[in-house]
């Protein structure tokens, strides 16, 4: 199914519950998404303002779970990690309850699985900063 970049990424935003939109820029159409985590935005860019549904998903996925948000967990000060941690632990809450609100949508599990990432992150951290602390 054909659908316009800039209302699939309304759509998407509102479904993922995480910044999501589209424009024109430099002749291109870009999706641009911010990490939850890293506040990064990752940038996909398209020739057309309408495209395939399920390829824009499959690419728009590719490209948030590829980029590289761990940078700043290698790289972080100390400060930067624990803000890091809350914000993970903080989101990964938050996508739960609103997973729990998408019961029989097709991106439901899309919306779970990013809630785990962030949990999985946020324990990460917390072990790091249990580490550092000791």
């Amino acid at each position: 199914m054909q659908v316009r970049l800039d209302a699939e990424a309304r759509a998407l935003s509102e479904l993922l519950a995480r910044p999501v939109r589209a424009e024109r820029r430099w002749g291109l159409w870009q999706v641009i998404q911010r990490c939850l985590a890293c506040n990064e935005e990752v940038i996909s860019s398209f020739d057309e303002p309408a495209v395939d549904q399920d390829a824009l998903h499959a690419t728009l996925f590719d490209h948030y779970d590829g980029h590289r948000c761990a940078r700043d967990i290698l790289f972080g000060t100390d400060e930067e990690l624990d803000e890091l941690y809350a914000r993970t632990e903080s989101e990964s809450l938050r996508l739960a309850e609103h997973a729990a609100t998408l019961k029989g949508h097709a991106l439901t599990a899309r919306v779970e699985r990013e809630s785990e990432l962030l949990a999985i992150w946020a324990m990460w951290l917390s072990r790091q900063a249990t580490q550092r602390t000791a």
